[in-house]
């Protein structure tokens, strides 16, 4: 394979001695890591930069639509729930922009320290003063906006990539353009996971209790606004994750030279996937949560376990020695897990997991919160798409160890 290796910044899995992992373990025997390798053909597509709009955009609208729907329970005289919405608005958003600060100071030091011609200061301030200055930089990781900062590098560079005819100009472009994507779209995952995720478990549980009282009241007034907007800012949540998800993988495929990156077409099929297993997901778990109330936390914890015998199976990377970036990244992929399948082997088992959707689409003769049987067997498809991936994994690794 023709391909140029760069040294990883931040994600990838590293030896004691900081050099890349030579081999990892996948579906069928061993191959080479080619993670973080830049490809000799460079291209960058307009459906690239429509990406890192699209991706600022719904940042900017799932986050502000969830302080929002905090505000509107508070005005409406819900305290417990507006609180709650907005203590898991700000906080998870707090953490993620502390982390974005502390690359951007990363970057400086490590722009600083690089040998170059020009004295360090002049150097520092071409890379870094034309996007935004320290004090800029605080200011709007104060404000909560920190990981635009990354997508609008990547904006600038693809952009200069596309009108640049030098080839050698073009390549530098490209290495930034992908570096900034890489900081950009890990940060937008996490923060899909840590904010969008239970944010639609909390107001998702919400508005099916206050429905279905409603239902069972009979109540003729009106609905109160804040349920417009809920709903509003659970569907563009939804649509957060389901993305999140679709430019965290054409940004890894984007620099592999032994894959072809994902076209619109393609992106807009997987988009369509990833909203049917994250809504289905979320149909599950709220309606177990109000269901099974407190029982839920156990039946979590069982998933997450599995997942993480799953992913450690899966994604099973030999090195001298385990770090605490590995367990990490095993314990964040386990949690992901519980919201929708990411990076695991794909296969018929999703389909019980979408049942549940169809089931709760069409209303039984007991509407809410459904019969005990159904809430069970739902919540079974839920853990069984892993046990029987757990197992096709185990046969996989049985029959390879016979052809050998």
């Amino acid at each position: 394979m023709i391909c140029r290796k760069n040294k990883p910044k931040l994600i990838f899995f590293l030896d004691h001695q900081g050099s890349p992992t030579s081999t990892d373990h996948e579906d069928i025997g061993t191959s080479v890591v080619t993670s973080d390798r830049i490809p000799r053909i460079l291209v960058v597509r307009s459906f690239d930069l429509f990406c890192f709009i699209f991706a600022m955009g719904s940042y900017l609208f799932d986050f502000f639509s969830d302080i929002a729907v905090g505000i509107a329970h508070l005005h409406a005289g819900r305290i417990v729930s507006g609180c709650l919405v907005i203590l898991f608005s700000l906080l998870p958003s707090f953490i993620l922009n502390i982390v974005t600060f502390v690359w951007i100071l990363d970057d400086d030091v490590r722009i600083s320290r690089k040998p170059t011609d020009k004295p360090r200061q002049e150097t520092t301030k071409s890379e870094n003063s034309k996007f935004l200055s320290l004090f800029s930089a605080t200011v709007l990781c104060v404000c909560q906006l920190g990981p635009l900062f990354w997508y609008y590098k990547a904006f600038h560079y693809g952009q200069e990539f596309k009108k640049n005819k030098d080839e050698t100009e073009k390549r530098r472009l490209f290495f930034r353009m992908v570096e900034a994507e890489r900081d950009a779209t890990l940060l937008r995952f996490f923060e899909a996971y840590l904010e969008s995720a239970p944010q639609l478990i909390i107001q998702g549980t919400m508005i099916i209790d206050f429905l279905w009282i409603r239902h069972a009241t009979v109540s003729p007034a009106p609905l109160p606004f804040w349920v417009y907007l809920q709903c509003v800012s659970m569907i563009i949540s939804v649509i957060s994750i389901s993305w999140s998800i679709i430019v965290q993988n054409r940004s890894v495929r984007m620099v592999r030279d032994d894959k072809v990156n994902i076209y619109p077409h393609e992106a807009v099929l997987q988009f369509l996937w990833r909203i049917s297993t994250v809504f289905s997901r979320l149909l599950v778990i709220c309606f177990a949560v109000l269901f099974f109330k407190s029982c839920v936390i156990p039946m979590v914890a069982i998933h997450v376990l599995m997942s993480i015998i799953h992913v450690s199976m899966l994604q099973f990377v030999v090195l001298e020695g385990l770090s605490g970036l590995e367990i990490a990244l095993v314990l964040i992929n386990a949690a992901i897990h519980v919201f929708t399948p990411f990076n695991m082997a794909e296969g018929d088992t999703h389909i019980l997991s979408s049942t549940a959707s169809i089931r709760f689409a069409f209303p039984t003769y007991q509407l809410y919160p459904m019969d005990r049987h159904g809430n069970i067997r739902h919540w079974s498809y839920f853990h069984d798409d892993l046990l029987q991936l757990l197992s096709s994994k185990q046969k996989k690794a049985q029959t390879y160890s016979a052809d050998e």
